[in-house]
Order: structure tokens, then sequence, then C-alpha cells
């Protein structure tokens, strides 16, 4: 995928993150039963704002990803989500940026990994209140499977899960 599509994914799933949590703030997400609408909307904004972060030179591979709580994720999101657009946009792909994975520590990385993060979290909240989400654009889909292939060690299960001790949110998954 190219930049302007990488780009274009995240500005189409994003606000649709926004708008399906937003209409079922407490409702359930069925694809992640322990989360509500504004927990999902919460992991998002979390997700974005690291991702500036380690983009700008604020954080590290060692910082812990922010906790946003669900009102300040009603109140942030639109915001975070565009202060993301934005960032990845102005931020050459060569640019160093630490990840915890096996590929290169460039911004690269992190335009990638946001766009597969937003389709997933965008699918997700579709399903808030038994909703039917729609499908993952096929080129999206493909290479995050490519994605995950190229970045993962055999085994490696860093930043997925409970048992991982950077995972602020036990019970809950994170797939960065």
């Amino acid at each position: 995928m190219d930049l302007a599509r990488q780009l274009q994914s995240i500005k189409d799933d994003g606000p649709r993150i926004g708008d399906a949590a937003r209409a079922g703030p407490t409702d359930r997400v069925v694809s992640c039963p322990e989360w509500t609408g504004l927990d999902l909307l919460a992991h998002v904004c979390g997700f974005v704002r690291f991702v500036r972060d380690l983009l700008d030179g604020t954080a590290t591979r060692a910082t812990p990803a922010p906790v946003v709580d669900g009102d300040e994720a009603l109140q942030a999101y639109d915001a975070d989500v565009a202060l993301l657009l934005a960032t990845l946009s102005a931020t050459p792909a060569d640019s160093p940026a630490p990840n915890w994975s096996v590929a290169p520590d460039t911004a690269a990385f992190w335009l990638r990994r946001a766009v597969h993060e937003l389709a997933v979290h965008r699918w997700d909240a579709e399903t808030i209140a038994d909703g039917r989400p729609a499908s993952i654009a096929v080129d999206v889909a493909t290479d995050g499977i490519a994605e995950f292939r190229c970045v993962r060690r055999d085994g490696d299960r860093r930043g997925h899960g409970a048992a991982d001790p950077g995972n602020p949110r036990p019970g809950a998954h994170r797939h960065w």
C-alpha cells in the first residue's frame, strides 16, 4: 500500500470508530465483550497518542502507553485522530521511531501499524450493540496479514493480551 492509500484508510476508519462508539458508549463491543464503546474509544485514543509521542520523540520503546479514560476519549477522540493524521503526513517514512517488532525503527512502521489498528477497531466498533460491521478493505486486510508475518518473531507475543506487563488494562487485548 502506498502512502496516500495508507493515510486514506486512517481517514476513513478513524471517524467511523468515533461515530459507532459514541452511538453506544455503554453498549458491549461484541468482538471484545469485556469492553464498552467507551472502553474501545479510550483504547484507540491511547494508541494514537502513543504513536504521536513516538514519532515526535517524546516517548521511547520503554514508555508506557497513555491510559485515557472514557470521558476524556469522548471529548478528545476526533482531535487525537486528526493530530495523528497530521503527524503521519508530515513525518518522513524513514524518520527514526522505536517499535516493539523486528521491523526497522522508522515512522513507516507506525503508519502501517496505525492503518491496521484502526481498521480492526473500526470493525470492532461496528459490532457495538450487535451491529453488523462492514468488511475490512481487501488491500488493508492483505497488508495486515503481511505485516503480521514480517514484524513478528516466531513465538513472540509481546504486546498481546493480559499477560503483557505493559498492558494498562488487564483482561483487555492490545494489538500494538
